[in-house]
């Protein structure tokens, strides 16, 4: 089943949303990595439904959504960016999963709106980034390409890293 696909446009910034389920269900919304995007929960996506409304954000400058033109990508804003989507789509309080970066965004976001989260399920999330940790993620993006000319080409890259 492919998902439905909604935008959500805020100070001028498009955010692409995949959603999976019934309208209905209570909403599930889950949070990729730093090199992540919404695509790569799509098995998660079709498992949790239909139980749930699954949704999938791409985080500004990841996916489908814009990138940020200031070249803001700071937790802070991004946790406002996932609090605009949230009372957009109408879906608190809803269940918020994140991975990594997305859980440092969850984390963020549950602590200046809990009342849009029932639920905060972290995958790999720390509360703070080691800078030698810091250094390698932005070694790794430094040389990532945006694009790919498969998506086994995409998967070999990921699973190299």
């Amino acid at each position: 089943m492919d998902p439905r696909t909604t935008s959500v446009t805020m100070n001028g910034l498009r955010l692409c949303c995949h959603d999976w389920g019934p309208p209905g269900a209570p909403p599930l919304l889950l949070l990729h990595g730093i090199t992540g995007q919404a695509r790569s929960w799509d098995r998660v996506a079709r498992a949790l439904t239909p139980e749930h409304r699954v949704l999938a954000l791409d985080l500004r400058g990841h996916g489908e959504s814009e990138a940020a033109p200031d070249g803001d990508y700071r937790v802070v804003t991004l946790a406002a960016d996932l609090a605009a989507v949230i009372e957009a789509l109408a879906l608190g309080p809803c269940v918020v999963v994140g991975h990594s970066l997305g859980g440092r965004v969850a984390i963020a976001h549950a602590a200046a709106h809990p009342e849009q989260v029932s639920r905060l399920v972290l995958v790999d999330a720390p509360a703070e980034t080691a800078p030698g940790g810091l250094a390698r993620i932005r070694r790794q993006a430094a040389v990532a390409p945006r694009s790919f000319a498969s998506f086994e080409e995409a998967v070999r890259l990921v699973a190299a890293v």
